[in-house]
């Protein structure tokens, strides 16, 4: 078998950089949020915002919710979308917030690519707030 030398060197504790991601929350009716992953094969951005904080503001299947997702501080998307079960809620091309596998939002346009068209990517510095509209 490899022993321990064979994984590589010994990496100092010291080096070891922790990132602290913001966790998911809400206040004065507003839940926030990052975008923790996009999906570059359907073109959509999962938050980490479960929908239990959403549902927390009121919002229903069927509600629309303000959404704003900023970049290092500067907005890159601001908008109204349907809270939808499925994507067949809404037309094609048309923005939608949705349940995702994980049961947190994700954000999408239906039979289109919702992070090409506003350039959305992903991490720590990547914001979501959402509102009942």
């Amino acid at each position: 078998g490899v022993g321990a030398a064979g994984v590589g060197p010994t990496y100092p504790l010291d080096e070891i950089m922790r990132h602290d991601f913001p966790e998911p929350h809400v206040d004065g009716g507003v839940a926030s949020g990052i975008v923790e992953i996009v999906d570059p094969n359907f073109g959509n951005a999962w938050t980490n915002v479960p929908v239990s904080l959403v549902k927390q503001l009121g919002a229903r299947s069927g509600d629309l919710l303000g959404v704003r997702i900023c970049h290092a501080g500067t907005t890159v998307f601001v908008g109204q979308m349907p809270f939808e079960r499925s994507f067949g809620a809404v037309g094609m091309g048309a923005a939608v917030a949705y349940t995702n596998e994980v049961m947190n939002v994700g954000l999408a346009l239906s039979q289109g690519n919702f992070i090409e068209r506003y350039g959305v990517g992903f991490g720590p510095d990547w914001e979501v707030s959402l509102s009942r509209a």
